[in-house]
């Protein structure tokens, strides 16, 4: 079991402000929990869409995609429908392949899969980022996303009902 800290409000709020984007792409990829989408973007850009990372692909924005070359350009993809529905497609594509082991889904959409094959993640990649994303994330952010839902946002609230119905 992880045991870390509650993030800060202004994460949590910083991440969970793109659900209505989520909402968005949700009748393209419909097996996907929102909570997992969130809790890759917590993870991976605490919220920031223009965010560029320091690997070596240069990872852009709010799901820190990979802008090879037969996707969206590093600035198409700090815009944040673009990252989001990229994002939930890559994930999805991966929930279909392994749809009982969400732990590598969710390693691989970090490390890859020749990345998890081969245990070349480093510490903090691949499974141990499964687990943080799993075990630590998606509570809080299932958490947050019933806390919108009780505060008013009727458009959301019955979306979100189905995912997590009270």
């Amino acid at each position: 079991k992880l045991d870390h800290k509650d993030p800060p409000d202004w994460l949590i709020f910083n991440s969970i402000r793109w659900l209505p984007l989520i909402e968005r792409w949700h009748p393209e990829f419909p097996e996907l929990d929102p909570a997992w989408v969130l809790a890759i973007v917590a993870q991976e850009s605490q919220g920031f869409p223009d965010l560029i990372a320091s690997d070596r692909v240069g990872s852009v924005g709010l799901m820190q995609i990979a802008p090879f070359e037969w996707r969206p350009s590093a600035s198409e993809l700090k815009n944040p429908s673009v990252n989001i529905r990229w994002g939930m497609g890559i994930l999805n594509e991966l929930v279909s392949r392994h749809p009982t082991d969400l732990r590598l889904v969710f390693a691989i959409y970090n490390c890859g899969e020749i990345g998890v094959e081969i245990g070349r993640c480093g510490r903090h990649g691949g499974f141990a980022y499964a687990e943080l994303v799993l075990e630590y994330w998606v509570p809080i952010l299932r958490g947050a996303v019933h806390q919108v839902a009780a505060g008013g946002y009727p458009e959301l609230a019955d979306w979100m009902q189905q995912f997590y119905p009270e």
